[in-house]
């Protein structure tokens, strides 16, 4: 599933967080979230 929920300036969907100003760029992309990119997920 594909990250689409902004909360707090992080991307939230299905378990996972994405910081939109990560040094890799957004993690979020249309396939869901790219996992070597998300610092960590919302359970951590």
């Amino acid at each position: 599933d594909v990250c689409d929920s902004l909360v707090g300036g992080h991307c939230i969907h299905n378990g996972c967080w994405c910081d939109q100003d990560a040094p890799h760029g957004n993690c979020c992309d249309t396939g869901g979230c790219v996992w070597w990119w998300c610092p960590g997920t919302k359970w951590d």
